[in-house]
């Protein structure tokens, strides 16, 4: 059994065997018939309420024919060629072009999958072609028979703007596979789908069994409807009780989709508001006439035209016309028309005034398939084969739909019937057939010109007329060329090149031309950018220097080289220049820099932005200073670009070098201030300053530190800083006053004395000294004793021994011996000492008068250790009376003596280290140390005076 037509119908017809039978015995007898005659008139007044026009939808922006950027598709060659001049109407195959590649049913921009019988209309509503199912082709089976080979499909795609798209998952519930019909439903504003013998069952719908021929369920049929991109099945599964549509079509005379069958008898159904009508009455077309048929709307034909037969129903193709609700036989008045045949596909087309019926195969059984292309206009059958050039191949029941948005009829699918094969592959090729000029007019424009080397150069062809696709033969003169329609190349020498290009149209029309573009020296950048690396504030120089032969070029078009930066912190500059950071980090500058000719440059460059070169901060070892003292300046930088370079001037003259740290001694009288100039490395300068005072100070040393009254004691000053012009003021203790530098002054009356000097500068400034004093009862014996208290002390702990002296005359000098190895001077006549050793230590102090008596005094200190408690715990009742008690025994183990001879005079006492010292209360001879200082005239820090006289000189 043979595929059917447009719609792959006749698998209904395998429970008729007669009609089969009947259609092989006519196979041989089969013939064509000439007919001629003028079509009658066939328009008639308009129905009531009824359309008088076809229903267009709305137009959309054409595509320029010679953008259709596609391969010429692999086919017959032909021998047509139109006049130069002529206005043509031709077929183009779109097939396997950059847009629609093959190999794949995926997601677009795939074209479909080979099949035959696909439903293809135009969906006015959503502005596409819309293509839904088919098979996937066929084979002969062991009768000879041709059965289905593949499964039935159910994808949806559409085609707009000659592109392929797959849109199955995305249309929601889908019709099942199987047999369908479809048609744009004009006046319900949706694409209807009657879908008739399905594989599997589907809601109320039955199906028909690919496998046995049958029908599961007589009352096979469901309707659905698509819009806005999506299926839905409707509720209304009429018409019932009759076999699948031969075809469906929007009648626009009569505002309703009509569909036509031939099993189990001829009948008619009309679809409007989502329900179906049966339309059956009156003359219907013949069955054995027409038995596989081809429907379309004509609006110049007045109604719905119907075509069928095959060589099993005579020598002619019969030609029925639909309108108003009736069927006229029209087949004696269209003149010859097209040979009997099988699987036709047929759809109006506006632009040829006229429905356009292309291929099927010749008879009921399996002739081999045509490739016709027949327009039944106002004059009747016309067959444009030969006019139109080139023509798909052979092809039964392909897809066929007008696209009023490109003005052009889309064809897809179909199949081939050979007679010599076991398998007829269907086929995924994709024609259009429109009306087109031949090309002419030819341009070539190179972009840009003139181009720098290396640099691509964008080629473009403009023409006009000519039947898509086009092929493009293009020769660079330099040895390159390139079979694109708009072509990129690049050139690498300079030069002016002369360039030639060919377009053939799909028809083997073609036109040539050729151009020139000059090719000059390249882009070349150099870049500067000043300082790198930066700092916050500072202007940053960015500077890009280009050069380009596209730019010297003589009567070249006006260009200039564009230079833009981006500074990576939000500016950007065009040209470049100066630019200041607001903040530090690290920036990403970006520069691209363009030629007139093509040339294109880009780079980019991290810049570190440093924080802005801060003040200095100065630190002094002393913010006051005394004469002739040591201090010690630093300077701590922040921010700015290291390394950094420093310069200090001290304020009284001198300057230091490049150092972060550096010392400075005063030898002249301030105030002063001193100043850092701190350098970075980009020469950013920062100063700090300091102000330092060098303070009066002032010393007093002594002749005698204790001695028997009277005894006269003379005094030597010494003064550092300060503003000179001094006055001095004595006041000794005991009454007595003096403004001389260095007075003399007899104490009389026994007791303890700080005699003090106050000086004064020019500038008011003033500094004090005093010098402590110890005058005895004199005048008899010497007598001299010793106490320490406590004379027992625990390891670590410490005693103060001290003398008491009277008698003897003038000054006195002393010698401290003994004691526990760790005594020190505690004051004029008395000593510290601490118990670093256990046992008994004496101490002896000899005393001898500058002028008569000598006194010797002696005292023992007993070092213990700490006493350790035993037995058991206190009670309770104890312990919560005496509370927290700390309880110390001392424990009696020995005395250790130990000999220190001292000599004491006129100092402040001695270290504890020294085993043998010597002092002398009196008149200045030998100095002596007092933790590390000069005793000789008793130097007294006019800065820390201690809170006890005595103390000063130890």
């Amino acid at each position: 059994m043979p595929p059917g037509t447009t719609r792959h119908r006749t698998l209904a017809r395998l429970r008729f065997g007669c009609l089969l039978l009947l259609g092989l015995l006519a196979l041989s007898s089969a013939g064509t018939v000439g007919w001629s005659g003028a079509l009658p008139e066939l328009h008639t007044p308009d129905a009531p309420g009824s359309p008088s026009t076809p229903v267009v939808a709305p137009a959309r922006a054409m595509t320029d024919p010679s953008a259709r950027q596609v391969p010429t598709s692999s086919g017959p060659d032909i021998s047509y060629t139109p006049s130069p001049d002529a206005s043509v109407t031709a077929w183009s195959n779109l097939t396997n072009s950059s847009a629609n590649p093959r190999g794949s049913s995926g997601p677009s921009p795939y074209v479909p999958a080979p099949r035959a019988s696909p439903n293809l209309v135009f969906d006015a509503a959503d502005g596409y072609d819309l293509l839904f199912g088919g098979v996937g082709g066929w084979v002969r089976a062991t009768n000879g028979t041709y059965v289905p080979g593949h499964t039935a499909l159910n994808d949806t795609w559409t085609f707009e703007d000659q592109v392929w798209r797959n849109i199955s998952s995305s249309v929601g519930a889908v019709p099942p596979p199987g047999e369908e019909s479809m048609a744009y439903d004009a006046s319900d504003g949706y694409v209807v789908l009657y879908d008739w013998s399905a594989e599997v069952p589907v809601g109320p719908c039955g199906a028909y069994n690919l496998t046995t021929h049958t029908y599961d369920d007589d009352l096979a049929n469901c309707t659905w409807e698509f819009h806005d991109g999506r299926w839905t099945q409707l509720t209304d599964p009429t018409p019932t009780g009759v076999g699948g549509p031969e075809g469906l079509t929007y009648d626009s005379r009569d505002g309703y989709v009509l569909a036509v069958g031939l099993y189990p008898h001829p009948w008619t159904f009309s679809f409007r508001d989502g329900v179906w009508t049966n339309e059956t009455h009156g003359v219907q077309p013949d069955s054995v006439q027409a038995p596989l048929l081809s429907l379309s709307d004509d609006p110049p034909a007045g109604g719905a035209i119907f075509v069928g037969g095959s060589s099993t129903a005579g020598t002619q193709l019969t030609t029925w016309r639909y309108s108003e609700g009736n069927w006229t036989n029209l087949t004696a008045s269209v003149g010859p028309s097209p040979s009997p045949r099988n699987g036709t596909t047929m759809a109006n087309d506006p632009a040829l005034d006229g429905a356009v019926l292309y291929g099927g195969h010749g008879g009921f059984a399996l002739g081999p398939s045509l490739n016709e292309t027949w327009v039944l206009g106002a004059t009747g059958w016309t067959n444009e084969t030969s006019a139109l050039g080139r023509s798909p191949p052979p092809l039964a029941g392909a897809g066929l739909a007008w696209d009023p948005g490109e003005q052009e009829l889309v064809l897809f699918g179909g199949i081939d019937y050979p007679y010599d094969t076991d398998a007829s592959p269907a086929s995924d090729q994709t024609w259009i057939l429109s009306n087109e000029s031949l090309p002419g007019s030819l341009q070539i424009t190179a972009t840009p010109d003139p181009a720098d080397a290396g640099a691509p150069v964008n080629f473009q062809a403009t023409f006009s007329g000519g039947v898509a696709p086009f092929s493009y033969a293009w020769a660079f003169g330099d040895g390159n060329g390139s079979a694109l329609a708009s072509p990129s190349h690049e050139y690498t020498s300079e030069e002016v090149y002369t360039v030639d290009l060919t377009v053939r149209d799909s028809r083997g029309s073609s036109t040539s031309a050729q151009s020139q573009v000059q090719i000059v020296a390249p882009l070349s950048v150099s870049v500067s950018i000043a300082p790198d690396p930066t700092e916050a504030g500072i202007n940053t120089s960015f500077v890009a220097t280009a050069t380009s032969g596209s730019e010297t070029v003589p009567n070249s078009t006006e260009s200039t080289l564009t230079e833009v930066w981006s500074y990576g912190d939000g500016s950007f500059l065009e040209p470049g220049g100066l630019h200041p950071y607001e903040e530090s980090g690290n920036f990403t500058v970006k520069l691209w820099v363009n030629d007139s000719g093509g040339g294109a440059y880009f780079d980019e460059w991290t810049l570190w932005v440093h924080p802005s070169l801060g003040t200095p901060v100065i630190h002094a070892s002393s913010f006051s200073p005394v004469f002739g003292q040591v201090v010690n300046f630093s300077a701590a930088e922040f921010g700015g670009v290291s390394p950094y370079s420093y310069f200090w001037a001290f304020g009284d003259g001198s300057t230091g070098g490049d150092l972060p740290v550096i010392s400075h001694v005063y030898t002249s009288n301030g105030p002063f201030t001193v100043q850092v100039t701190v350098t970075d490395a980009l020469g950013i300068v920062a100063r700090a300053s300091l102000p330092l005072a060098v303070l009066l100070n002032v010393t007093i040393l002594g002749e005698w530190s204790a001695g028997a009254a009277p005894l006269p004691i003379t005094f030597d000053t010494t003064i550092h800083g300060g503003d000179p012009g001094y006055a001095y003021q004595w006041a000794f203790g005991d009454g007595g006053t003096s403004p001389l530098a260095d007075p003399t002054h007899t104490f009389t009356t026994p007791g303890y004395y700080d005699p003090a000097l106050t000086v004064t500068d020019a500038a008011g400034h003033t500094a004090q000294a005093s010098w402590p004093v110890y005058i005895a009862v004199g005048g008899a014996t010497l007598n001299v004793s010793l106490t320490a208290s406590p004379a027992t002390i625990p390891l670590g702990g410490y005693t103060v021994v001290t003398a008491a002296v009277s008698g003897g005359a003038g000054g006195y000098t002393f010698a401290w011996q003994g004691g526990t190895g760790a005594c020190v001077l505690q004051g004029i006549l008395s000593e510290r000492c601490t118990g670093t050793t256990l046992g008994s230590y004496p101490l002896h102090l000899t005393l001898t008068g500058s002028q008569a008596g000598t006194g010797v005094a002696s005292a023992t200190i007993v070092v213990v250790e700490m006493a350790v408690i035993s037995g058991p715990p206190p009670s309770p009742d104890w312990i919560a009376i005496a509370g927290p008690v700390a309880l110390v025994a001392a424990v009696l183990v020995g005395a250790l003596l130990l000999t220190r001879n001292i000599q004491t005079r006129g100092g402040r006492g001695g270290s504890g280290e020294d085993v043998n010292r010597e002092y002398r209360l009196g008149a200045a001879t030998t100095p002596a140390t007092v933790e590390n200082r000069p005793v000789k005239k008793g130097a007294v820090d006019s800065e820390s005076p201690s809170a006890d006289p005595m103390q000063d000189l130890v």
